[in-house]
């Protein structure tokens, strides 16, 4: 019986350890304002949750209508000549020249520009 006692515990190496995780595992890193961190430290904390469940928890939650999509719209927003933008908003076109204090042979000028 004794044997069994004195037996002694195995340690897995830290290289070891090392090498699983990198094959098991992907680093996700945010630059994020250390008063954020805290907060979100902290309420993790205060709800006995991992910070991992709770990212994995936001990204399963995540509205499935994202990527190429976006972006697209993006670029079409981008794109719209001043005059498809004012006629969208119901305005003439000198409307948003004087609403965004844009002279309007500026905006003219962009408009021969794109066409």
């Amino acid at each position: 019986m004794k044997s069994i006692e004195k037996r002694r515990k195995t340690t897995t190496s830290t290289e070891v350890k090392r090498r699983y995780n990198d094959k098991v595992y992907s680093k996700v890193q945010a630059e994020l304002p250390k008063e954020i961190v805290s907060a979100f430290r902290a309420k993790c904390a205060g709800k006995n949750v991992s910070q991992a469940s709770v990212i994995l928890e936001g990204i399963e939650k995540s509205p499935p209508t994202r990527g190429r999509d976006d972006l697209g719209q993006v670029w079409d927003a981008a794109n719209r000549v001043t005059k498809e933008i004012a006629g969208a908003a119901g305005l003439s076109q000198r409307k948003p020249a004087e609403h965004f204090m844009i002279p309007y042979r500026t905006m003219e000028g962009k408009k021969k520009a794109l066409d």
